[in-house]
C-alpha cells in the first residue's frame, strides 16, 4: 500500500495554488450559472455547466494525487505531468469555447448573474491554459 504523505511544498507551489484557483474558479462558473437558471439547461448552458463541473472535478482529482503525493505510486510522475498538461490544454480550450457560446445565447441585454459565470468561465479557462503551459515546460 501507497504511504501517504501529505505534500504541503506542492500546495505552497506555483503549480499547486494554480489548480486551487482552478478549482474555485470552475466551481463558482457553474454554481452561479446554476442558481440563476435552476436545473433545466438546454443546448449551450447545458455544455457549459458540463464542461465546467468537469473540469472542476478532474482538477479536485489531479490536486489530490500530487497533495498526497500519489503520483509516483499510480504509475510515474511524468505520466501524470502530461495527463495533467493534456486534460488542462483539453478543459481550457473547452471552457473558453463555452462560455463563448453562452454569450452568444445571451441577447442582448444578459442578467448579472449570467455575466459573472461568462467572465469565471473565461477565467478558468485562461487558468487551464496556463496550467498546461506550465506543465509543457516542465516536461520538455
Amino acid at each position: 500500500m501507497a504511504n501517504l504523505d501529505l505534500n504541503e511544498g506542492y500546495a505552497r507551489s506555483t503549480k499547486g495554488l494554480l489548480k486551487i484557483f482552478v478549482i474555485i474558479t470552475t466551481c463558482v462558473a457553474f454554481a452561479v450559472y446554476i442558481d440563476h437558471y435552476g436545473r433545466v439547461h438546454y443546448g449551450r448552458g447545458d455544455f457549459f455547466t458540463s464542461v465546467h463541473i468537469a473540469g472542476f472535478a478532474i482538477a479536485i482529482i489531479i490536486f489530490l494525487v500530487f497533495l498526497v503525493s500519489l503520483e509516483n505510486s499510480l504509475g510515474s510522475a511524468r505520466c501524470w505531468n502530461i495527463l495533467n498538461m493534456v486534460a488542462s490544454l483539453i478543459l481550457g480550450i473547452l471552457c473558453i469555447v463555452s462560455s463563448a457560446l453562452v454569450i452568444g445565447d445571451s441577447g442582448k441585454r444578459a442578467p448579472d448573474p449570467l455575466i459573472a459565470a461568462i467572465v469565471f468561465g473565461f477565467i478558468s479557462g485562461v487558468l487551464f491554459l496556463v496550467d498546461a503551459l506550465i506543465h509543457f515546460k516542465e516536461i520538455r
